[in-house]
């Protein structure tokens, strides 16, 4: 379809949650092929997620991928770097080049100016592949990847964004949503690894009202009061702005996905039902039947996805029951789009997380990164994911 130029107004459902102001804490989702996330009182996980024991399991589907979206002009976006590497207005760090072995030297330089302890961020840089990257997934060799720190404009001011684009024509883009810890050193790789797959890969730092922090998985205590200040309206002013900044460098929604992880598992999955794009991805994220953020619990808002979703969850996730999975699929089957849940026995929280040891499932990461793929190049007739 034709990608919207003109400016559109907001639905009334977005001005509704625009304009709320109330955070709730969420809870989480406990799965088979992911991990889930949960926010009461009594004993709590690294996300403030209540402690619960697993269950047993069960597959799912939906209807048809819905149309795109309107474009959105939510913001005053910076335009994000092609992946063509046409000139595009952003600010940024200079581009640097490294192996996979070794660590990028800077090739220019030029200042973004962060706030908080982003502000000492990497510079952009181009990453030639060498090698298989066994966590995600197999990718091809001498995959080019550039990689910048921009910002995005928000009406809460500016939002720092990490963005990974291949060379080349870019198959789509994706949206990539924090963990809980912020726009941390996996969250970066993880669009490292969607751009070697030939995407354009943007991770916002939802934090950004608060300093956009990265926290350490030991700082689960400082991590906790920093997601409790997120909103329902800013969380939608976010995704908003961010899905007018890809729109804005090219990418409608009809190209566009969002992936999220943990607490972004929950937000990509709100962002699915906010407006049709290509598809969604959530790995192990909370809320499933406890609202989060000010939004309702998943499964109220499954009926009204709008975008085809794939829910990744692992059984032995403390925060998210096996059996809230399974409501979370059920209810996702009503909804007028494609949906499909697969749960992974034997990993539990963060099991695709690869800096968390004792979290990290190789091969349930494995395989839930290369059904990640695939549901993108379903749902965006991009061609075959690489690897």
């Amino acid at each position: 379809m034709s990608r919207d130029e003109s400016p559109r107004t907001l639905t009334t459902h977005e001005r509704a949650v625009l304009e709320q102001d109330n955070a709730e804490p969420a809870e989480g989702v406990v799965a088979t092929d992911a991990l889930g996330v949960d926010a009461p009182d009594a004993e709590l996980d690294e996300e403030g997620n209540t402690r619960t024991s697993p269950e047993a399991p069960s597959p799912g589907h939906g209807g048809q991928p819905a149309s795109r979206w309107p474009a959105a002009s939510a913001a005053s976006v910076t335009p994000m770097p092609r992946s063509d590497h046409s000139a595009a207005s952003l600010t940024e760090k200079p581009a640097r080049c490294h192996s996979s072995a070794s660590r990028y030297p800077p090739v220019a330089s030029a200042n973004l100016p962060l706030r908080g302890s982003r502000a000492a961020r990497k510079p952009a840089r181009l990453d030639r592949v060498a090698a298989p990257d066994v966590r995600g997934g197999n990718v091809s060799a001498t995959t080019q990847v550039t990689e910048a720190d921009a910002t995005i404009q928000t009406d809460d001011g500016p939002m720092p964004v990490h963005v990974a684009v291949p060379a080349g024509t870019a198959k789509g883009a994706v949206v990539v949503v924090q963990e809980a810890f912020g726009v941390t050193a996996h969250i970066e790789d993880v669009t490292r690894r969607f751009a070697r797959a030939g995407w354009h890969a943007v991770a916002p730092a939802l934090f950004h009202r608060e300093g956009s922090p990265v926290l350490g998985y030991d700082e689960r205590d400082r991590a906790m009061p920093i997601m409790g200040t997120l909103t329902a309206g800013g969380l939608t002013s976010d995704l908003l702005a961010t899905f007018a900044g890809l729109d804005a460098s090219g990418f409608g929604a009809e190209r566009t996905a969002v992936v999220g992880f943990c607490m972004g598992g929950t937000v990509a999955f709100y962002a699915a039902t906010l407006r049709p794009l290509a598809a969604a991805v959530t790995f192990y994220g909370g809320g499933v039947t406890t609202g989060r953020f000010g939004f309702p619990p998943l499964v109220d808002l499954a009926s009204s996805l709008a975008t085809p979703w794939l829910g990744l969850y692992g059984d032995e996730d403390q925060s998210i029951p096996v059996a809230d999975v399974e409501l979370l699929r059920e209810q996702a089957a009503k909804a007028p789009v494609e949906t499909e849940i697969v749960r992974y026995a034997g990993a539990g929280h963060g099991f695709h997380c690869d800096d968390r040891p004792a979290a990290f499932a190789p091969d349930a990461a494995a395989d839930a990164w290369r059904r990640t793929l695939g549901w993108l190049v379903g749902h965006t007739g991009a061609q075959s994911p690489v690897g």
